[in-house]
């Protein structure tokens, strides 16, 4: 048993660093309009594709940590695991709604640069 125990952990623990590689990706800022690009197509992935299967993933470790509980005792460490899976997994929507806010922010950041940026090159080619 002990050993499935630590299986359940350790599937658990990597399932709760991608989702805060995610969340981390998801909320660092571009530095330009190609990272930018690149930053939506991300994260509408993520939120399109790669949640469904971690979401499916998550079901399994449930089911297996349903199965457990009925043999074992976890641990407290591997209870503040768990939940820590488990609040990341709840934080998810969150995280998509502020990067979208990021997202607005840097288009119009990024819109406004241009805006200036050409008319300081008409106003010079003008001269």
């Amino acid at each position: 048993m002990l050993w499935h125990n630590c299986v359940n952990v350790l599937e658990c623990c990597r399932l709760g660093e991608e989702y805060e590689n995610i969340s981390t990706t998801a909320l660092s800022p571009p530095a330009n309009t190609a990272e930018l690009t690149d930053f939506i197509a991300y994260v509408w992935k993520v939120e399109s594709e790669t949640v469904f299967l971690l979401e499916d993933r998550m079901r399994e470790i449930c089911k297996y940590m349903l199965f457990l509980a009925d043999y074992t005792t976890f641990t407290p460490v591997e209870m503040k695991q768990n939940c820590l899976t488990f609040q990341l997994y709840l934080h998810m929507p969150s995280v998509f709604d502020e990067h979208r806010l990021i997202v607005e922010q840097k288009t119009v950041e990024y819109q406004e640069f241009l805006k200036v940026s050409t008319t300081c090159v008409f106003t010079s080619w003008k001269c």
